[in-house]
């Protein structure tokens, strides 16, 4: 290819091959260079105009998350599962966990080679895919055994999924990949191999194209259809079964769905967490493997799983094992050995929702008689008018860390969603492990904020909308050990910047702080006791304005120390404390008086934020001790 570019080829689409061999190697910034010269000879309207402005976009998510950190470790099943035929939709046992179950198209497949209409052609045919199934043993996968032999014929049979118990095996049986009609097998004896037909009332079409049947439990399945009435190509559809009846299948709305292919859908074992694949254009190209939890009454946008899950191929059909350390997937990136192969990826931190089990999800919730209008199920968009914004805190290993891509990216998310609310304030709360020496520690945090606030400020948001705090390691949200035991989760999650939100009185916005899941015992008591205080009034002492790091016995020593910049100030404030009671706050303040402090003032703080004099006012009446704070001040 290259040298055909050298040799001023004139076929103009030699740029179009040149960016598609770049992409296929993940060289997505040289992709988009060609994709956009051939863009220049196209004329506007032509064939692949807009399939080449799609793919140019494409190439810029790509590049922007290809370096983001990897959330598994991913290797192919090998030459002794894998051959140069494809193999697909692998399918774990429900009653055997190292036994997985796939289809594959390879040579020794009943029926040998058959052409379009079925008839054994060894010249011009094809092999058809037949069920087979493998089980790691010692761990080493086994050689690929054929399923149950009523199960498999001269036709194509595409695996689909167990009921809940593992006694029912749902398959497809097709002569082609696009349509088929849907059997089962119940692993006895010949009259047991029915078809299902319409007349069963399954919502799932399969003569019409509906495929990637999955089943959550025996009163839930999820598939994708490209039927009338969805959001683009292939949607993902679920429906549920009530009194011995299958109901109409719901959209999962355009939350999940979008105006490209949604297929192969996996729901995590508690039914929070909707895995599935989709070509749409922020991925790493063909099909990727998107994420999407379900929190707070509505599903969260997608999130592409990265590389290595991810290639610049297809990847699909995702099942992830029962103990959440795992999870087999099809691909036919430039590794595998030959069409489609089984990888398998070990997930660097355990996929937890697999280890509780729910028998209805909650998103059914949303599924009453309200969710039908006239018979027909509407869209779950029509149910949901929720405004909320997600808000993640931005780790950090080291001052380098602070504005990673990944932190750019949820920063860049977090000032856009808030925008639109120019009446609404930003509080930034850092936080570290302990390694430096407290005054180091809690002077650094606050200045770790100060870099976050340019960003935010770059994107839009006023500075003096912003204020700043600076905890050192002061408040863990992770206690350092547990039993005598140190705990190597804690210095990652305590070091952190926690991004909160004052909404203004034309915000009409409710915020979700996805903070880290730690269990409750191993939670630090510092971080309990201030979140639970910091939930309604409390007073705090001022013992000191500075302008650079403060290094006395009490930042030293006490543990509750704080610092603070608000946008109206050139100095930082350190307080310390955090009193429920007045009167506590003025005997700590006059102690510090005593010691020679002579700046010692208390401070009141509402929800954790400095109360101004007109918001003491509005408050006065509620909290009494305030009118005695404003006698004194």
């Amino acid at each position: 290819m290259e040298a055909a570019h050298e040799l001023k080829s004139m076929d103009e689409k030699r740029f179009k091959y040149m960016a598609q061999a770049y992409f296929s190697k993940g060289e997505y910034d040289k992709a988009a260079t060609f994709y956009k010269i051939y863009l220049n000879k196209l004329k506007v309207g032509k064939e692949d105009w807009q399939s080449t402005i799609n793919e140019i976009k494409r190439c810029g998510y790509a590049q922007s998350v290809k370096y983001l950190p990897s959330v598994a470790f991913v290797e192919n099943l090998g030459k002794n599962v894998n051959t140069i035929y494809t193999e697909v939709n692998p399918v774990q046992s429900p009653n055997n966990p190292e036994r997985y179950y796939f289809s594959s198209d390879r040579d020794n497949a009943t029926g040998g080679m058959r052409n379009s209409k079925g008839l054994t052609d060894t010249i011009k045919g094809h092999y058809f895919a037949d069920i087979y199934f493998i089980e790691l043993i010692d761990g080493n996968w086994t050689k690929p055994d054929l399923a149950n032999p009523l199960i498999n014929s001269p036709k194509h049979e595409w695996i689909q999924d167990f009921n809940q118990d593992g006694s029912i095996l749902y398959y497809l049986k097709s002569m082609d990949k696009n349509f088929g009609a849907l059997y089962t097998d119940t692993f006895g004896v010949i009259n047991a191999l029915v078809e299902l037909k319409p007349l069963n009332n399954l919502p799932i079409r399969p003569e019409n194209g509906d495929k990637d049947l999955y089943f959550f439990n025996d009163s839930l399945m999820i598939f994708s259809s490209s039927r009338p009435g969805g959001y683009g190509g292939f949607d993902l559809y679920y429906a549920t079964r009530q009194n011995g009846s299958w109901l109409p299948p719901v959209n999962f709305g355009s939350k999940v769905n979008s105006i490209f292919d949604e297929v192969s859908p996996y729901l995590s074992n508690d039914g929070k967490v909707l895995y599935f694949s989709s070509d749409r254009l922020e991925g790493l190209g063909g099909f990727d493997i998107y994420s999407a939890e379900y929190q707070y009454g509505k599903w969260s946008t997608p999130i592409n799983m990265g590389l290595p899950v991810n290639s610049p191929s297809d990847d699909l059909y995702l099942r992830i094992s029962s103990d959440g350390n795992s999870g087999l997937l099809a691909s036919n990136r430039i590794t595998s050995i030959g069409n489609f192969d089984l990888y398998i990826a070990y997930f660097k931190n355990q996929i937890v929702h697999q280890l509780q089990s729910e028998d209805g999800p909650a998103f059914l919730e949303y599924q009453t008689e309200s969710t039908y209008e006239n018979g027909t199920p509407k869209k779950v968009d029509d149910l949901q008018n929720i405004r909320e914004i997600v808000v993640k805190p931005l780790f950090y290993q080291n001052d380098g860390d602070i504005l990673s891509n990944i932190n750019r990216v949820e920063i860049r998310h977090f000032a856009g969603a808030l925008a639109i609310y120019p009446d609404s304030k930003i509080v930034l709360k850092c936080h570290s492990a302990p390694i430096s020496s407290p005054s180091i520690e809690i002077f650094y945090t606050l200045k770790r904020t100060e870099k976050v606030v340019e960003e935010l400020v770059r994107y839009g948001i006023k500075p003096e909308n912003i204020i700043i705090q600076g905890f050192g390691a002061n408040y863990p949200l992770m206690a350092q050990e547990f039993n005598g035991i140190k705990l190597q989760a804690a210095p990652g999650v305590n070091s952190r910047i926690d991004l909160y939100v004052i909404p203004g009185k034309k915000s009409n916005i409710h915020v979700i702080y996805d903070l880290p899941a730690v269990a409750d015992n191993l939670k630090d008591k510092r971080w309990s006791q201030m979140e639970t205080l910091n939930n309604d009034l409390t007073y705090r002492v001022l013992f000191a304005k500075a302008t650079q790091i403060l290094d006395n016995n009490i930042v030293k020593s006490d543990g509750t120390v704080m610092i603070e910049k608000y946008p109206d100030a050139d100095y930082y404030l350190y307080t310390l404390g955090n009193y429920k009671d007045y009167h506590q706050a003025v005997e700590k303040k006059n102690q510090l008086l005593q010691e020679g402090y002579k700046d010692a003032t208390i401070l009141p703080y509402y929800n954790g934020i400095k109360l101004t004099i007109p918001e003491i006012g509005v408050l006065k009446d509620q909290y009494p001790q305030l009118k005695s704070y404003l006698r004194d001040f």
